[in-house]
């Protein structure tokens, strides 16, 4: 691709605009200033700049996992420092147009996917998706719950339960707003802690708090 269509594509300015922004060398590639409007360059590999800030491709997909903190809102939006809300926003690499594969609560924790794919953000739209979640809850479980959670989630795994905790992991398809939370509370066993573990094929793994990583391609394939 030539320098000039490639900044006039990820930019607000015009073909004539650009031509002049490089004939006043305002214009860098790989670091060196450039005069040459029909250079042809590699955008995915070399880095373009106008006045010294870096251009995005526009046509360069990201497909990003993050672990979501608590008490962080499921949001890349920046907001008031009033409001005193803590967003996603400072985790994400810079990167313009992404979205949000899914949310997560602000009291949860856990694997939320970004990108800016729009055929990929719809595949976990898709009812039959799965999502799997590790969990705390208040009390311990008897027999007469688990008919009753057999109706909220596809599967659940009970891993130790005694009269003051259970620890299990479940799985739920077509996730709705804090369906998990109300399942519990409905049998009187109030969630403690709530982490997403797995989006489809994609697992959070030994993801750190607050990190991000970049899909592998089998988990795109998947």
């Amino acid at each position: 691709m030539k320098l000039n269509q490639f900044i006039a594509k990820n930019t607000h300015f015009s073909r004539r605009q650009v031509d002049q922004a490089i004939r006043d060398k305002r214009v860098t590639v790989k670091n060196k200033i450039t005069m040459n409007m029909s250079l042809e360059i590699n955008p995915t590999k070399e880095k373009i700049r106008l006045d010294k800030k870096l251009i995005e491709n526009k046509d360069l997909k990201a497909y990003i996992a993050l672990y979501k903190p608590k008490d962080y809102l499921c949001s890349i939006k920046k907001v008031e420092k009033k409001e005193k809300k803590k967003t996603l926003l400072k985790f994400i690499p810079p990167r313009k147009h992404l979205k949000l594969v899914d949310r997560l609560e602000v009291e949860s924790e856990g694997l939320v996917l970004l990108s800016n794919d729009g055929q990929f953000i719809n595949k976990f739209h898709d009812p039959k998706m799965e999502e799997e979640f590790a969990l705390s809850i208040k009390g311990k479980i008897e027999e007469k719950d688990n008919a009753k959670l057999k109706k909220h989630f596809s599967s659940f795994n009970i891993l130790k339960t005694n009269t003051r905790e259970t620890l299990l992991t479940l799985v739920i398809n077509e996730g709705r707003n804090r369906q998990i939370r109300k399942a519990f509370d409905s049998i009187r066993h109030p969630v403690k802690y709530l982490q997403r573990i797995r989006i489809g094929k994609v697992k959070l793994g030994s993801l750190k708090k607050g990190k991000t990583r970049l899909l592998t391609k089998e988990e795109l394939d998947a």
